[in-house]
């Protein structure tokens, strides 16, 4: 496999689910102050793009948050870092971690799928001409005939672009 159709198949966290019912309602959360709520759904988000854990480093965390300033970060370290517990070095919130295992298993298996129909569409060949990594005459066809109507279209385009350009000048 080369290096281009590994980083295709890499799985990367671009969305998290949210169950702003669940937030709403926990009573961890209700007890925090504004700033306090802020900074803990930064620190999700953060979780979340970082693999569903942050690094151990709670006089670092106020970084990958909003606020200006360490002083800031010191004030609602407390009700925030209370929300995370210390697995393997790194901080984790158990319901995202959750979240993020789930998500990653679903997206997993539709990566598994996408190869299986892949190679049942297309055979398990070894070129890289198509979208897949796999060539077939039919797809090579396809293709020249797509960028034929492409530039017939962008022709199109130009040329009624001109036509108004005309029009309006006048």
């Amino acid at each position: 496999m080369t290096k281009k159709q590994s980083a295709r198949t890499k799985w990367s966290p671009t969305w998290m689910p949210f169950y702003c019912h669940d937030y709403m309602r926990d009573e961890r959360v209700i007890d925090m102050t504004p700033v306090g709520r802020s900074v803990y759904v930064e620190l999700l988000c953060s979780s979340w793009s970082m693999g569903g854990s942050l690094p151990n480093r709670p006089d670092h965390l106020w970084k990958y948050t909003l606020l200006n300033t360490k002083e800031e970060w010191d004030t609602v370290a407390p009700e925030v870092l209370s929300m995370f517990k210390v697995v393997d070095e790194r901080l984790v919130n158990p319901r995202l971690s959750e979240e993020f295992k789930q998500s990653h298993k679903i997206a997993q298996g539709r990566i598994n799928a996408g190869k299986l129909g892949a190679e049942a569409r297309y055979g398990s060949g070894t070129a890289s001409s198509g979208a897949n990594g796999t060539a077939s005459s039919k797809g090579v066809e396809h293709n020249i005939n797509r960028t034929e109507q492409n530039k017939n279209f962008i022709s199109f385009c130009s040329q009624y672009e001109i036509f108004k350009l005309v029009l309006f000048c006048y």
